[in-house]
C-alpha cells in the first residue's frame, strides 16, 4: 500500500501535535484527584498513577496508534483489564483545547475507576 504525500504530512503533523500535548501536560504537572501523568519510556503510553492505588495504572494516550480517539484502559495488579472505554476525538493541534478535552474526558471517569479498584 502506497502512502500519498498528503497522508504522510498528516501522519507527521499528528505525531508532532501529540508530542506537543504530551510535553505540555507533563510541564503542567497535572494532578487529577491524586493521579499523576507519566510516560512509559518503552511504549510511549501515557500512564496515570496514584499512590493510593500503587498496583494499578490508568492508560490514556490521546491519539494512540494514530487513531482519532482517547482510549482509557485500567489494569489491576494482575494485569487484568478492569475498565476500558474509547472516545472519538480529532485533535485540533491547539494544546490548550486538546488538553482541556483530554483532561475533562479522563476526569469524568476517575471516580468510577477508583470505585472499581477499591473492590
Amino acid at each position: 500500500m502506497k502512502i500519498t504525500k498528503s497522508r504522510l504530512k498528516e501522519i507527521i503533523r499528528e505525531e508532532v501535535d501529540n508530542a506537543n500535548l504530551e510535553k505540555f501536560l507533563l510541564q503542567k504537572r497535572v494532578n487529577l484527584q491524586g493521579w499523576r501523568l507519566g510516560v512509559e519510556s518503552m511504549s510511549g503510553s501515557w500512564a496515570w498513577e496514584n499512590s493510593k492505588f500503587p498496583d494499578c495504572v490508568i492508560y490514556a494516550t490521546l491519539g494512540w496508534e494514530g487513531e482519532e480517539t482517547i482510549p482509557i484502559q485500567v489494569n489491576d495488579e494482575d494485569d487484568n483489564i478492569v475498565f476500558k472505554k474509547t472516545f472519538k476525538y480529532k485533535p485540533t493541534g491547539n494544546v490548550i483545547t486538546d488538553s482541556k478535552v483530554y483532561l475533562k474526558t479522563l476526569k469524568t471517569y476517575i471516580n468510577k475507576i477508583e470505585s472499581i479498584l477499591k473492590k
